[in-house]
């Protein structure tokens, strides 16, 4: 091989990872992202275990203020409500498909419900989430679910509708 062909092929080997990249959901110049595209609500799911192995009460107020004080439970409900506004920020985006964000947070929902189901059986280990806190989570992991797969609906109709397209 000549001197052209070898860069010629290592120019092409850099096009197929950064394809590749690109394909998986990572972005191949920039780095890993593919923390960018998880919903919130598995963020939310991290910090739920974090605080049920590592707090003894969660019912235990964390805040005290005056008037009002917050336990650790209204603090994940707090989290989980802004995580769910979140997400139905990110469908909204008229122009953009953002189906596989929906599809990722229906999967997300669904995986609640399965641990949820699962904690019902009596395995020990998954005890934590047989909880009224857990299925309040999953509750407003579903809702939102179901509102991000309708917006986005509704954004990408009325972008084809009118013809107008962001990219």
């Amino acid at each position: 091989m000549s001197g052209a062909q070898i860069e010629a092929a290592g120019v092409l080997a850099t096009k197929r990872r950064r394809w590749y990249a690109r394909a998986c959901g990572f972005c191949g110049r920039h780095g890993w992202h593919l923390a960018r595209h998880m919903p919130f609500f598995i963020y939310v799911l991290a910090v739920f275990i974090g605080v049920k192995l590592l707090v003894p009460n969660v019912r235990a107020p964390v805040f005290v203020g005056i008037r009002y004080s917050a336990t650790y439970v209204e603090c994940l409900y707090v989290l989980g409500a802004i995580a769910g506004m979140a997400e139905l920020l990110r469908v909204s985006k008229p122009g953009v498909d953002q189906t596989n964000e929906a599809l990722a947070m229906i999967f997300t929902s669904v995986g609640y419900f399965a641990l949820f189901l699962l904690s019902l059986t009596g395995y020990p280990l998954l005890q934590i989430f047989r909880d009224t806190e857990f299925l309040v989570l999953l509750a407003m992991s579903a809702g939102q679910s179901v509102l991000a797969v309708k917006i986005n609906a509704r954004t990408l109709k009325r972008t084809i509708d009118t013809g107008v397209h962001d990219s």
